[in-house]
């Protein structure tokens, strides 16, 4: 993580630091308190939100969650 931030910062491209709490709300994976994390329903979110996208593995998901977090922040001004 510190070679990226290096290197955003030596080419001045802004960055925001998201935690999971933070960003899985915004494309709607919600946790109760205190509840446990379940990647199954990180894959769920992406079959909604990505329905043309099969076999999405668990790592898949969180980068393509992400990447929809991305957007919806740069074009609708969320956060």
């Amino acid at each position: 993580i510190g070679h990226l931030e290096m290197a955003l910062e030596m080419v001045r491209i802004p960055y925001d630091e998201l935690r999971a709490q933070e960003w899985q709300p915004i494309v709607g994976l919600h946790y109760a308190k205190g509840e446990k994390r379940d990647k199954n329903r990180s894959k769920a979110v992406v079959e909604r939100v990505f329905p043309t996208i099969e076999n999405v593995t668990h790592a898949a998901a969180d980068a393509l969650l992400l990447a929809e977090v991305c957007r919806r922040i740069n074009e609708g001004g969320i956060y």
